[in-house]
């Protein structure tokens, strides 16, 4: 297979100009970022970058939502989305997010929002109950988030400000774990003489009227998760974590039933294992990874059908302590063909296919992973076909079969398959 250069950001400076310019990255996209931060389940095991191959890049390309569900949640008050995809013969890719909204008195909401995201790289599950009053164009909200064990609850506040009738600002802070100091039958805790783990931020959110069955909206946020001490006493071992991200997505309407979309993603994560004391048998390890994730789509009518063609670049990066850094660089073009919809107004059916590519280029892990190492330079094609059942203005349910191009006629073209369903009510 042909090698071709390593496409990479030098910085986070740099990483920004690749998003102005374009250049788009495809992978774990934030849900609801305002609510995410310290996970005990992602402490439990190091971020590494021997799963992250080019097939599981391909993966979340073709496992995300349509740009349409993004517009449809936030103009929604009550609503619930999922898709759940096949990454490996033992892991599922899951991305689900619930909304329930009811304005109990003028300008004071309740709410319940729920979300998870559990991937390779993630595994966030929150639920969030929430108290808003936004009387004017300034308002305030408080939340918190009830767990099994109680020194995984988190609580938070929000001030709200609405610069326009459709434009949400939210600027929050989040304290993670607040009986952090409580030892439970899971086996850990974290200290209690160190900082309180938070979670800073702001999230914007901009709609506009709807057009064609959809319509034009922004969502950017930024946030900063302060560094975590988590202590496990049974294994005598502790682990320190901070992470900083920054998100935009958007939907813009550029023509008579033509779309420009795209979801963009920069994050830098630090953790570190050691020995909770002299004797532990604890291996000291410490990695940080760089991620740059995004996608571009343009959407247009053509002949009687609708072509969306998209490009993805997705570049991530390891330094772990006592190794090189790591690199790989993946490069995605891809194209969808959707069919016209047949059927009526209270049950539509619709076809579309895809055919994908990723090119990927990146470092040596050999001496690390052994024959396990991700390949350096490979190349995959995939046939995707999708099938769309729309229930009038109540839901979707979307079934997706995805094939290896490369192994057509052979017993291992079936790559695998993703549900998605879409709810409203």
């Amino acid at each position: 297979m042909p090698a071709f250069p390593l496409l990479r950001p030098r910085s986070f400076a740099a990483a920004g100009a690749f998003l102005l310019l374009g250049v788009t990255v495809c992978a774990a996209f934030e849900q609801m970022p305002e609510y995410h931060g310290l996970s005990m389940d992602e402490e439990r095991e190091m971020d590494s970058a021997l799963h992250a191959d080019a097939e599981y890049t391909s993966d979340f390309t073709t496992y995300q939502f349509p740009f349409e569900w993004d517009y449809a949640w936030l103009t929604s008050t009550q609503a619930f989305n999922i898709t759940v995809g096949s990454l490996a013969p033992r892991k599922f890719l899951i991305q689900g997010r619930l909304k329930i909204d009811q304005e109990v008195l003028p300008g004071f909401h309740l709410r319940y929002l729920h979300f998870a995201q559990k991937d390779i790289e993630e595994d966030q599950e929150r639920g969030i109950v929430e108290a808003m009053y936004l009387p004017g164009r300034w308002g305030v909200a408080v939340y918190g988030e009830p767990s099994l064990y109680k020194k995984e609850d988190s609580a938070g506040a929000a001030v709200l400000w609405m610069p326009g009738p459709s434009h949400m600002i939210r600027f929050y802070a989040t304290v993670m774990e607040l009986d952090h100091a409580r030892f439970d039958g899971d086996g850990s805790y974290t200290q209690s003489d160190k900082r309180q783990p938070a979670s800073l931020g702001v999230v914007g959110r901009l709609t506009g009227p709807a057009s064609g069955g959809s319509g034009d909206f922004l969502e950017y946020s930024l946030r900063v998760e302060t560094p975590s001490d988590r202590l496990w006493p049974l294994e005598r071992r502790r682990h320190r974590q901070k992470r900083g991200v920054a998100a935009v997505a958007f939907q813009k309407e550029v023509g008579e039933g033509r779309w420009l979309a795209g979801r963009f993603q920069v994050d830098n994560k630090y953790e570190r294992d050691f020995a909770a004391d002299p004797k532990a048998d604890v291996e000291e390890q410490a990695i940080e990874r760089n991620r740059v994730l995004c996608l571009l789509q343009h959407r247009f009518p053509a002949g009687g059908l609708e072509f969306a063609p998209a490009i993805a670049y997705c570049y991530r990066a390891w330094k772990p302590d006592g190794h090189d850094l790591i690199e790989f660089s993946d490069i995605q073009p891809q194209c969808w063909v959707r069919f016209p919809a047949e059927g009526t107004a209270d049950f539509l059916r619709r076809w579309s296919c895809g055919y994908e590519t990723t090119f990927r280029s990146g470092s040596d892990t050999e001496d690390l992973y052994g024959e396990d190492a991700p390949d350096r330079i490979r190349d995959e094609h995939r046939l995707n076909l999708r099938y769309d059942m729309t229930f009038g203005n109540r839901g979707t349910l979307s079934l997706l079969f995805t094939f290896d191009a490369d192994q057509l006629g052979s017993g291992e073209s079936w790559e695998g398959g993703n549900g998605q369903l879409c709810l409203y009510f």
